[in-house]
């Protein structure tokens, strides 16, 4: 059975029908990028779009997940007390601490975490706004899609990483999206740091558009490792690893590299996705993440 996963980001639409097999195995079936029409206050307007350019590109998944970039949600790591807690109590721990750091307004959030360590050590706990999972909710039932979940584009990263990258040492993972940028630390396959930077990709392939785009995304790779650095679970990191398509793919882990004077490494879309017929690869790369 197939799945959409899609974005809606800066006035553009990504989506991908995957099919999800044995043992983890993800296949890409088709890949379908469109500027948005109708109002964005108005869910249910671009949910009719939506379904619209589905059906015009023979998608017939009905089930979604709705991808995300960091900077929409909160996210913080929360340290366990000393002791045993139950389910219960860790649950109610966990949203009384989200409620009070999430929101410095009294707007309500969806308060979801991952325990991880059968309850045990550190846990990763993320908040966003009522309004923007309702958002969410109505355009996907407008478009006739039943929303199996919200997730972050760093998640997709990570997930992707994990069956091609085989190098246990430290890196920063730089990910292009088309409105965003998601930046990443992982250590051992876990993902400890992440960023969201607002930067759509260039309209050209053309010398000086990749150069422009790839300087400012080293930049920012030089704000991730310094913030990573300087948080309290900040250590050194041994290497850069960028996703995407070439040529863009190749200037980004460049100039990344010049600035940070850290060994890169760029894995293709052939690399991290099984995809069926012929997918233009500049769609592919901001399709990674997800």
């Amino acid at each position: 059975m197939s799945t959409l996963i899609f974005d809606i980001e800066a006035g553009h639409l990504l989506a991908v029908e995957v099919d999800l097999g044995r043992n983890n195995t993800v296949r890409l079936r088709r890949a379908v990028h469109a500027v948005v029409e109708g109002e964005e206050n108005a869910p249910e307007d671009v949910g009719r779009w939506l379904r619209g350019v589905l059906d015009e590109n023979g998608i017939t998944a009905k089930s979604a997940i709705f991808s995300v970039s960091r900077g929409e949600v909160f996210i913080k790591r929360i340290e366990q007390p000393a002791g045993v807690l139950d389910r219960a109590e860790r649950h109610e721990m966990i949203h009384l601490q989200m409620a009070r750091q999430a929101s410095p307004t009294s707007a309500e959030n969806v308060i979801d975490y991952d325990a991880g360590n059968d309850g045990n050590g550190p846990i990763t706990a993320a908040a966003m706004p009522v309004e923007r999972v309702d958002w969410r909710r109505r355009l996907a039932k407008a478009a006739g899609l039943k929303l199996d979940g919200i997730r972050l584009r760093s998640a997709g990263v990570r997930a992707m990483l994990s069956k091609a990258d085989h190098d246990a040492r430290s890196a920063l993972v730089i990910a292009p999206g088309l409105g965003s940028l998601e930046l990443l630390v992982i250590e051992s396959g876990r993902l400890v740091f992440s960023r969201s930077i607002d930067t759509a990709l260039p309209l050209s392939t053309e010398r000086h558009a990749l150069e422009h785009y790839a300087e400012r995304v080293a930049v920012e790779a030089a704000r991730t490792w310094v913030s990573y650095r300087v948080s309290p679970d900040g250590r050194e990191v041994e290497r850069l690893v960028v996703l995407g398509a070439e040529p863009l793919a190749g200037s980004v882990a460049r100039a990344a590299s010049e600035r940070l004077e850290l060994p890169e490494e760029v894995f293709s879309p052939a690399s991290l996705l099984d995809a069926e017929g012929d997918i233009d690869p500049l769609v592919l790369t901001p399709a990674i993440p997800l």
